[in-house]
């Protein structure tokens, strides 16, 4: 065999030796992924928050499935629910990774803490994110998860720390001298578990209702009657601190108002004039939450009631029905009831008074003055999905009493009063 044949024969072996050692290189590289079990999460929606998490973890670990957890215990003839009999199952595993976790709280508001532990129970790091729901938490739980892993490992694996010299203590003060710190000594707030109010719910919708208003004594001749029409509202409802963990979450503020345009009606000589109606309200006050089942809110409010029609005089002293603009003070109650967990059905009710500081241009028939009053009520059910769409319907009742003063003595006292059905529909958060 000749100099160069040899050579060549020679870098063909090389060669070959170097590929073998490749392929048997590889499946070494493919077991070079850290072991990690993913435990049973707790509480609401606990089982899509793990399987969120294990999505986050099986790029970068080799997750050890949990009927493996069973059967290494069956084999080893270990208890799993002793923190020793857990870390003999999984070091037995081979696993350096033991991850869990739990959600606190319910919808969209809850949230979501993964924990990483080592095989002897010592927790080495944990993340809070979002609730499990939706893409958006699940993909937020993914990536908490990723993120403690990796810094668990990074635990793990960390250098022990050189040892340092430790200067000698200086003699504590006497325990009379030393302020105690509230803020240390203070408890946390459990928060878990409790109905918590959206921070905004705002809706809007149609309200159907009626009027029926007389004057007296001749209730007959000076009096105005509409059938069912429609009109637009909008409501918002706010709860600015309903996350805090104090008193302070029962704070309330509410607006709401509507109106209706392009509507008309029979005047008493047949002919149709135009009519249209407007109100706008707001409300401050305090909500009380009882046995996570009742909201209970006080309020103060002030607002305007407007029903315009076009007037009509015939004869002096004896014009078609006058419009009304009463401005009021509310002092009002309120309660919601949860039927249903995490809000999906709640029953709604309220009762308010009216008292009216200006009854607008019906207040001639009392040229020497007007005493007037008003109450209202609502029944109705509401709900809210973990999206946050949110609806409510209500059957409603409102009057007002009116007395007048003076002449003419055609106005001695009236009534305006009508039943109303309310269908809205928004978002709350």
């Amino acid at each position: 065999m000749t100099q160069a044949r040899r050579i060549l024969v020679a870098r063909l072996v090389s060669a070959l030796c170097a590929s073998l050692i490749a392929l048997a290189a590889i499946p070494a590289l493919a077991q070079t992924r850290p072991r990690a079990v993913v435990l049973r999460f707790e509480g609401w929606r606990a089982e899509q928050a793990r399987r969120a998490a294990m999505q986050g973890l099986e790029q970068g670990y080799e997750l050890v499935p949990e009927q493996a957890l069973v059967d290494t215990a069956s084999r080893l003839g270990v208890d799993v629910s002793t923190p020793e009999g857990m870390a003999t199952v999984v070091e037995s595993l081979h696993v350096e990774l033991v991850v869990g976790g739990f959600v606190e709280g319910t919808g969209r508001r809850a949230t979501t803490t993964v924990w990483v532990m080592d095989i002897r129970g010592n927790e080495l790091t944990r993340r809070t994110t979002s609730a499990p729901s939706g893409r958006g938490g699940t993909q937020d739980i993914a990536s908490a998860a990723s993120e403690a892993a990796a810094e668990g490992i990074a635990v793990l694996h960390r250098p022990p720390p050189e040892p340092i010299e430790v200067a000698p203590a200086e003699p504590e003060p006497d325990a009379r001298e030393v302020a105690p710190d509230h803020h240390m000594m203070r408890d946390d707030v459990d928060v878990s578990g409790r109905w918590n109010q959206p921070i905004v719910r705002a809706l809007a919708g149609l309200r159907i209702r009626n009027r029926t208003a007389a004057i007296s004594p001749n209730a007959e001749q000076h009096r105005f009657d509409a059938d069912f029409f429609p009109d637009i509202q909008l409501a918002v409802e706010l709860r600015p601190l309903a996350l805090a963990p104090g008193a302070e979450r029962g704070l309330y503020f509410a607006v709401s108002g509507g109106f209706s345009a392009g509507l008309s009606y029979v005047r008493r000589d047949g002919q149709v004039r135009d009519m249209m109606t407007y109100d706008f309200e707001v409300d401050a006050g305090y909500g009380l939450v009882l046995a996570e089942m009742v909201e209970l809110v006080l309020s103060a409010g002030f607002g305007i009631d407007g029903f315009e029609l076009s007037e009509w005089l015939p004869t002096p002293g004896a014009p078609d029905f006058a419009s009304t603009l009463y401005t009021y003070i509310r002092p009002a109650v309120q309660g919601r009831i949860r039927l249903v967990p995490d809000s999906v059905l709640v029953a709604e009710l309220g009762f308010g008074g009216r008292i009216v500081v200006d009854s607008g241009p019906i207040q001639y028939l009392g040229p020497d003055g007007t005493s007037n009053g008003g109450i209202d009520l609502f029944l109705g059910l509401a709900g809210q999905l973990d999206i946050g769409f949110s609806w409510a319907a209500r059957f409603a009742y409102q009057s007002y009493f009116l007395g007048f003063s003076g002449m003419p003595a055609v106005a001695e006292s009236g009534t305006d009063e009508s039943i109303q059905i309310w269908l809205m529909v928004g978002w709350s958060f």
